[in-house]
């Protein structure tokens, strides 16, 4: 879901890793990058189906909790709280942080207009 709301559509099964130890779980994010903002990169079809959808502009946060869902790891509710508490704290976080310099215009529009879809 954060590769969605940073617009980053290249977010393949190479771009994932697990780390294997007393419990299995994801690594942390890597590779991800706002790549709708790159000149000659942009592609609105995301690297990975989201609830057999590949069209970024098409994501929603059902969609997103549908997918959650189909892999059997949490209940609908519960999947719900997460996926809304991560797009508040991610609005909050672009509401309150600065793009560096050099970053593309309108960087942070964008994100919180992607929170705002995913809301």
């Amino acid at each position: 879901m954060f590769r969605i709301l940073i617009d980053d559509n290249d977010a393949h099964v190479k771009n994932f890793g697990f780390l294997h130890g007393q419990a299995t779980g994801l690594t942390d994010v890597s590779d991800a990058v706002p790549s709708l903002h790159q000149a000659g990169w942009v592609s609105y079809d995301l690297a990975l189906a989201v609830d057999g959808e590949f069209g970024w502009r098409r994501m929603t946060a059902e969609r997103i909790r549908a997918g959650v869902q189909s892999w059997g790891l949490l209940p609908k509710r519960q999947a719900e709280t997460i996926i809304a508490g991560a797009v508040q704290a991610f609005a909050d976080a672009s509401e309150e942080s600065r793009p560096p310099r050099g970053a593309t215009p309108g960087l942070r529009a964008h994100f919180l207009a992607a929170a705002e879809r995913l809301s």
